[in-house]
Formats: structure tokens, C-alpha cells, sequence
């Protein structure tokens, strides 16, 4: 009789202590969660095919939920770290210091607007990020951005300016002669909105009419 009882009695204890853990948690005694804008980047500004980063910081969440929302068709993107929309494109992340963090890879135009980062209260409490996507843009320097002329034989140098930014994104840069490609230059690195030039220095120059372009890829 004493054997069977036993784990009957471990059951009960387990249960009474449950049940007094719920008792003593009361979150109307937790301060209220609230957003950090003094943390919280408002605009952000991402090149076509950029992953960009939409950032938000919420202190003292407690045992609320943090979701994203697109604000134009109102599309609940992310709740938590659970991606709540088929395009998956989109993901959410919670990082440190109360940082939420709603990713989209391969950025299009159409993913420009408001987005709104929301907290479960009652009432809800949003915070709005705007996203800005702009094309990739990259330029060869000089005086008239098309043409550079010099001696038979003599050295010139094009200066290719790749516009990034302000994501830590990595971009390839390609030239090519008369629709070759002539040089493999590498990634740029992070970005956070700097012109990043690359030289080709090019020697003995023998035809007058040859065309150099350049093009930018973002990975």
C-alpha cells in the first residue's frame, strides 16, 4: 500500500508547487514594456538585393510578444522569432540588449514603407521603421563620367565609385573591355554609407576607341 501511494504524493507536491510559482507571478506588479527610441533607427536605407535590417529595442518586455507588421496591407510578418507570412524573405531575430531585429533578404522596390514593430499590450504599442530602397549604383569617375582621353601608349587610370548603403553589405566589381571581362577586384566590405573607389591602373593603352564598363553585384 505504502509503495503505491509514494508517487501519488510526488504528483501532488509537483502540482502545489506549480500552482504557487503561477500565484506569485503577477504582471500587472512588472513595470509595463516600452520602446527604446533613443536605441531605435527610424530610416533605413537599403540597395536592391541588400538584406536589410530593421531595428527595434523594447525594454522590459516581460512575458509580452514582440511582432512585426507590414503597414501597408497590415501583414503580421513576424511574432517573435516565428515567421508568420510565406515569403520567406523575412525573419525575425532577438539579439542583445533587448534588440528585435526584422531581417529581409534580396530587397526589392516594393519592399519600401512603413513597418511597424508591435508589442501585446492592452492597448497594442507600435513602433514605426521606414524602409527606403533604392537601385545599386556604381559609376565610372571622371570629368564627364563616359569618355577619358589620352597619348598613344601612355598610362591611364579609371576610377570606378561604388555607392553602398548604410547596410554591412559586401558588393563584386566587375570590369570589362569591349564586353570581356578584363579584372576580378573582390568585395568592397562593409559599407555604412561610404563611397568605396578600386583603381585599374591600365598600361601601354593602343586603341583609342575601347570601351571599359564596370558593374556592381551585391551578395
Amino acid at each position: 500500500m505504502f509503495w503505491r501511494q509514494k508517487p501519488a504524493i510526488v504528483m501532488v507536491g509537483l502540482f502545489e508547487h506549480i500552482k504557487h510559482v503561477d500565484k506569485d507571478y503577477d504582471s500587472s506588479t512588472q513595470s509595463p514594456p516600452y520602446f527604446d527610441v533613443s536605441s531605435n533607427v527610424i530610416n533605413v536605407t537599403s540597395f536592391v538585393g541588400q538584406s536589410s535590417h530593421l531595428h527595434c529595442t523594447v525594454r522590459d518586455l516581460g512575458d509580452k510578444s514582440v511582432s512585426w507588421i507590414r503597414k501597408s496591407d497590415l501583414q503580421v510578418l513576424t511574432s517573435n522569432t516565428f515567421t508568420f507570412t510565406g515569403d520567406q524573405r523575412f525573419s525575425a531575430h532577438m539579439g542583445s540588449n533587448d534588440l528585435w531585429t526584422l531581417q529581409l533578404k534580396f530587397t526589392q522596390l516594393k519592399d519600401a514603407g512603413e513597418y511597424q514593430c508591435q508589442i501585446n499590450t492592452e492597448p497594442k504599442i507600435s513602433h514605426s521603421v521606414f524602409l527606403y530602397v533604392k537601385e545599386a549604383e556604381a559609376r565610372i569617375d571622371s570629368p564627364t563620367n563616359k569618355e577619358v582621353h589620352v597619348q598613344h601608349q601612355s598610362r591611364v587610370q579609371l576610377r570606378c565609385v561604388v555607392d553602398l548603403g548604410d547596410q554591412q553589405e559586401s558588393a563584386a566589381v566587375f570590369w570589362y573591355l569591349n564586353g570581356k571581362t578584363i579584372d576580378w577586384l573582390g568585395q568592397t566590405g562593409p559599407g555604412r554609407g561610404v563611397q568605396v573607389r578600386y583603381i585599374l591602373l591600365i598600361s601601354w593603352v593602343e586603341n583609342k576607341s575601347l570601351q571599359y564598363l564596370h558593374k556592381r553585384f551585391l551578395f
